[in-house]
């Protein structure tokens, strides 16, 4: 019997043959209770009894097979008169309606917010999609009602995880003082988050694998008996910074950022070819501040071991003295750029400079990427097109939108800056990093040296100009 593929698994899939292109499962006409009722009650519904005709909300253009199908079947005139909701001359919701959406779509970009309105969900999906809606990098609009998530009476009563800080708290209090921010209010919600899954799916949760940064991470995995790693997106000499950081401190040779001093240029006995001015210090916190954070960091409490987006030929000294240091087992698992299924990107990539670089010779062309976060003067813009521009070598330069102080873009540049790029440059907002370094006419990289970009570069054997700004950069750079 055909009714039998509404429950069968195997065939949920199969196409029918006289409705193509729906598939069996998408005949049910329910997920609540047995086949039968539903069917008698569908049964009832079609059956057009004395009726002398059928109207129905939908549009010729939407549905003329269907509309054509119904006409022969019921043999009475049907007649698509929607959609209604164009017509409606009063709102049509049976629920009180929040307006004060509206305020904040008039305050997004055009075209750029993903809207969500669904029926009733599990706690477990509700948790899942918000996780997906908030690494899509897009801003959302999410209608939840009250009593739509079962095992749960209000939103108020989701795991806080579903909360994120407010997007205002990077610009105001700088990365160093958001991740204390979030360790400090993260703590509960994931405790209670994990043990919400813990509940639902025991047997499939093994380990907790946790960024170095988020080391909120660890004591719910302490108090739920789960073993736990800690995984570092850093270069492991960076995190060998970090670990003597507190003993350096308390020597009083390092200083705040952008505050020269003279033994700053010297070698670090331990660590050559290290200098006291690469140590991983950042511009918008202070030293007390990092201090706090990298204590934290470096900290393995009761982690079984420490994964490292690295590899063992350019940093097997660190690696040995962090093994020696952390006393758990440490393990170089990188690059891992190099085995990402996904764009790892969170910008929107202009793809377009690939076909420009299509037309360039081998290794002619500097790529120019100073990162998702250096912010440049207008004059170190223009000293860099000059710089270029007498270079006599194409280039394809990313400078990402609000990356210049006091300019949204180059629209604003002085008329000389068009002048200086436009013979042989070719402008980008954002570039497929990892294909660019991977192309053959890319013969030189100029970089801020960030941990991943370096290991894009050195995986696609390219050059690399230096230029960090902060943090880990300057580590990477030596």
């Amino acid at each position: 019997m055909v009714l039998v593929y509404f429950s069968d698994p195997k065939v949920q899939d199969k196409v029918v043959e006289t409705l193509y292109p729906l598939r069996y499962k998408h005949l049910r006409p329910s997920g609540f209770g047995p086949l039968e009722p539903l069917l008698e009650l569908r049964r009832e519904v079609v059956n057009k009894r004395t009726a002398s005709a059928f109207i129905i909300n939908t549009s010729s253009c939407l549905e003329s097979l269907s509309l054509s199908w119904l006409q022969q079947e019921l043999k009475i005139p049907v007649y698509p008169l929607g959609p209604l909701h164009i017509t409606a001359p009063a709102p049509s919701s049976l629920l009180k309606q929040d307006r004060s959406c509206i305020e904040w779509l008039n305050k997004q970009k055009p075209r750029s917010v993903i809207y969500i309105s669904m029926a009733d969900m599990e706690t477990k999906e509700v948790v899942e999609m918000a996780w997906g809606l908030s690494n899509s990098n897009q801003p959302f609009l999410w209608v939840t009602r009250s009593v739509s998530i079962t095992g749960a009476d209000v939103i108020d009563s989701f795991p806080e995880e579903l909360q994120s800080l407010p997007e205002s708290d990077f610009k105001n209090l700088g990365p160093i003082r958001l991740l204390h921010k979030l360790n400090k209010e993260c703590q509960v919600s994931f405790k209670d988050c994990l043990g919400q899954l813990l509940v639902q799916q025991r047997e499939e949760i093994a380990c907790v694998i946790y960024d170095e940064f988020m080391y909120f991470a660890e004591a719910a995995a302490k108090e739920f008996n789960l073993p736990n790693v800690i995984f570092s997106t850093t270069s492991a000499t960076a995190f060998v910074c970090r670990s003597v950081f507190d003993k350096l401190y308390a020597e009083n040779v390092l200083v705040p950022f952008n505050e020269p001093k003279e033994e700053q240029n010297e070698l670090l006995p331990e660590f050559h070819p290290l200098r006291y001015k690469d140590f991983p210090v950042s511009r918008w916190a202070s030293l007390e501040s990092i201090m706090e954070l990298y204590r934290n960091t470096v900290d393995n409490r009761t982690a079984s071991s420490v994964i490292i987006n690295t590899t063992r030929c350019p940093e097997n000294s660190s690696l040995l003295w962090l093994q020696q240091r952390l006393e758990i087992p440490v393990y170089p698992v990188g690059p891992l750029h190099m085995v990402a299924s996904v764009p790892t990107s969170v910008l929107e990539e202009n793809k377009s400079c690939i076909e420009w670089l299509n037309k360039q010779k081998e290794n002619s062309v500097i790529f120019v990427s100073l990162g998702s976060l250096a912010l440049l003067e207008i004059n170190e813009v223009m000293e860099t097109a000059l710089g270029l521009d007498s270079s006599n070598q194409h280039f394809l330069w990313v400078i990402r939108p609000g990356s210049i102080r006091g300019s949204e873009w180059v629209e604003s540049l002085p008329e000389e800056f068009s002048k200086m790029v436009s013979e042989r440059g070719y402008i980008v907002k954002w570039a497929p990093q990892k294909e660019v370094l991977a192309h053959p006419a890319v013969g030189g990289f100029w970089s801020h040296c960030r941990w991943n970009s370096t290991l894009e570069s050195i995986g696609g054997a390219v050059p690399m100009i230096c230029k960090p700004f902060s943090g880990d950069q300057k580590v990477n750079a030596r």
